[in-house]
């Protein structure tokens, strides 16, 4: 069984007393993949609360990917009353230092950060352990 181990990277956002601030997030560095074609390397947040990983669509022309021929599928979470118009991708690789794996990603043009989610991502994985406390993500396989 391997392991990754990452630090989380400070980034602007509100502290706990509301306040601007650079919090610490857990964010992944990998190199993405799409039949064959071009790598691109990029970084993504591990969101335990994404159902499903959900990237920028500007990122299919890097990738060659026509976003129009994906899936349709409709993109809601917190702040967003209305849907988005998300397309899904299957067999999308997924680079890490010493693992690899294929995987869905959707796709939309409003989303600005890739955000890793459950499905397609956490369950690649035996287990993930978040220490927030040390500002560190562990990711077993």
């Amino acid at each position: 069984m391997g392991q990754i181990s990452i630090e989380y990277t400070e980034l602007p956002g509100l502290d706990k007393k509301g306040k601007p601030g650079l919090i610490g997030r857990p964010v992944l560095d990998f190199t993405l993949n799409y039949k064959h074609g071009r790598m691109f390397s990029t970084t993504g947040l591990l969101d335990s609360g994404a159902d499903y990983n959900l990237f920028p669509g500007e990122w299919c022309r890097a990738l060659g990917i026509n976003i129009s021929k994906g899936i349709p599928v409709n993109i809601s979470g917190i702040g967003s009353r209305i849907p988005l118009q998300g397309y899904r991708h299957h067999g999308i690789k997924i680079y890490l230092p010493e693992y690899s794996f294929e995987t869905a990603i959707d796709f939309c043009m409003e989303q600005g950060t890739a955000l890793l989610g459950r499905h397609g991502f956490f369950d690649k994985f035996k287990r993930i352990t978040f220490e927030d406390q040390k500002k560190t993500a562990t990711l077993e396989y």
